[in-house]
């Protein structure tokens, strides 16, 4: 296991880092985990930067599924799934523009339904 680890973004859906003793990115959103080196990092952030939200929702209305959105892999079996919001804070992450590692989280970034008893 490396140790030259250093989140490079965070957000509450997933984050970006990086082993500079690797040379890898590794990405962690939701249920997914990439590694990936930096030409691979630039060719999906470049990819994912040109999805048009809108045309896609637009495309798959009628899926019976939340997430419409898709993003296909080099593995022709396997296509992952975004809904627009997750598509948005996909973007943040790649591009860097993201929550600061070490800042503090507000009382809307936690996804949690609060019973009041």
């Amino acid at each position: 296991m490396c140790h030259r680890i250093r989140i490079v973004a965070k957000n509450k859906q997933g984050q970006l880092s990086y082993c500079s003793g690797c040379t890898v990115y590794k990405l962690t959103f939701n249920n997914l985990s990439l590694e990936l080196y930096p030409d691979q990092l630039n060719k999906l952030k470049d990819y994912v930067n040109t999805i048009e939200i809108e045309y896609r929702e637009i495309k798959h209305e009628r899926m019976v599924m939340k997430r419409k959105i898709p993003l296909p892999s080099t593995q022709k079996n396997l296509t992952m799934m975004f809904d627009k919001h997750e598509i948005v804070l996909l973007k943040l992450l790649l591009n860097q523009q993201t929550v600061k590692p070490m800042e503090m989280l507000g009382i809307s970034d936690i996804d949690y339904t609060l019973f009041l008893n």
